[in-house]
């Protein structure tokens, strides 16, 4: 009898181990996979941060034409409705670019059309010109 107890307590303690074994390797996969994700988390924010920090930065010039400024209190007005360089309407892909060039003001819907723009400034100014020329006659 003693032998049956005694190997009794030995399968009960093999079984209590396998438990232990299972729950220990549980315990530390669970831990693995929140170091993983605390990680992740942490590195998409820094990256976030970042970016907004990159995108602050490049808020107050741009890096056009070096005749090209930020909006400026003495310029001449924008006299068209319309961008000079995509012919669309101010305002419809949302809040103009707006520039200041040699004096004047530049409205433009996007920041792809200041790109354009800054390639060939004196094509646009004459445009510029003309269409707000034609502006007047066509109200009368």
């Amino acid at each position: 009898m003693k032998s049956k107890g005694g190997s009794n307590s030995t399968n009960n303690f093999a079984v209590t181990t396998m438990a232990n074994n299972k729950t220990t390797k549980t315990t530390k996969r669970m831990k693995l996979k929140r170091h993983i994700l605390t990680a992740v988390l942490l590195t998409g924010l820094a990256g976030g941060t970042m970016t907004l920090r990159a995108a602050d930065e490049h808020k107050d010039h741009d890096h056009g034409n070096a005749k090209t400024e930020q909006k400026d209190e003495k310029a001449k007005p924008y006299p068209l409705e319309k961008c000079i360089v995509s012919d669309e309407k101010l305002g419809e892909m949302g809040k103009p670019v707006v520039l200041t060039y040699e004096g004047q003001e530049m409205k433009f819907c996007c920041k792809d059309c200041v790109k354009k723009f800054n390639k060939d400034p004196e094509k646009y100014i004459k445009l510029m010109k003309e269409e707000a020329a034609k502006k007047p006659a066509e109200k009368k």
